[in-house]
């Protein structure tokens, strides 16, 4: 029974892989928003405020 529960609970490397899979595409959306307000030019501003 105990063989089975530890099946079922993650070993630490399993939960900083998880980890990662979350961690890592979020602060890669970030940035990439990041950098769309700062190399956005402004004449692509005024067409989408329009």
């Amino acid at each position: 029974m105990r063989d089975f529960f530890q099946l079922l609970i993650p070993t630490v490397s399993e939960l900083f892989c998880m980890f990662l899979a979350f961690f890592i595409p979020f602060v890669l959306y970030r940035i990439s928003g990041k950098l769309y307000e700062v190399g956005n030019p402004s004449w692509k501003h005024k067409e989408e405020n329009e």
